[in-house]
């Protein structure tokens, strides 16, 4: 009597997607559906990333001037992590384009 009761709760409970219903030991296990796969957009270039820094850079450093001292603690915070990020962007986008000129030098040295 029993195994029928729970037979009866189990297709009364699963009418309709027994694809994705399993009998448990501890009762009825329902499997959440698959979620779809997100797609990430381009890679943006380093320029994208220059000026998306800049405007965090320039929005951190406008809450500077705020009255209560939590947000500027956090706005200086924000405002040296983003001028670091920058620099170092930067940086690198001058050293690749000096690896890029040596480079040239070095194959018209060699002809």
């Amino acid at each position: 009597m029993a195994s029928n009761t729970l037979i009866q709760l189990f297709t009364a409970q699963t009418r309709g997607k027994r694809d994705r219903c399993h009998l448990d030991r501890g009762g009825i296990r329902m499997d959440e559906p698959k979620k779809k796969r997100v797609r990430r957009g381009k890679p943006g270039t380093r320029t994208d990333l220059l000026k998306e820094l800049w405007h965090a850079l320039k929005s951190a450093s406008s809450l500077l001037d705020s009255e209560n001292p939590d947000h500027r603690l956090r706005a200086v915070h924000a405002t040296s992590q983003a001028g670091l990020a920058y620099a170092r962007v930067l940086g690198d986008g001058e050293l690749e384009t000096l690896v890029a000129e040596l480079e040239k030098r070095a194959d018209k040295n060699r002809l």
